[in-house]
């Protein structure tokens, strides 16, 4: 086991997207010049929903859980990808429409309401594919 802090024992080694994540909300806030600060405030408070419990959080948790299990079927993985991999994609986009001056309606537009069945289809057929194959 990893030794975090005394008195505290983890048994997985802290990962380095969670330092890169940290640091994420110190660069914006520290390096973002020529915006105002209120749409600095938003991009913050868009970051935040986007790894919250709802989001890239969720999708972690559930990930974590799932490590080892052999049935995985493919609403689970879904779940995952829609809540970490399509979660941090769609905040990529957002933030940059916020920092870019986008309108509230323009950011709207940017955040994904559903996805088309037909657009993603490749990516569910590859989805299948990674958890049906035989390691």
């Amino acid at each position: 086991m990893h030794q975090a802090a005394p008195g505290f024992k983890c048994r997985r080694k802290s990962r380095f997207s969670h330092v890169l994540l940290a640091f994420a909300f110190e660069h914006i806030v520290m390096s973002t010049v020529g915006v105002p600060p209120t749409r600095v405030i938003g991009v913050v408070g868009e970051l935040m929903r986007s790894i919250g419990t709802e989001g890239l959080v969720a999708g972690q948790v559930v990930d974590i859980c799932s490590e080892g299990l052999s049935d995985v079927g493919l609403e689970h993985l879904e779940f995952i990808h829609l809540h970490k991999t399509a979660e941090l994609l769609e905040a990529a986009v957002v933030l940059g429409a916020i920092l870019g001056g986008g309108s509230h309606k323009e950011v709207e537009k940017d955040q994904l309401s559903g996805f088309d069945p037909k657009k993603v289809a490749p990516l569910i057929a590859s989805a299948n594919y990674i958890a049906n194959r035989q390691n």
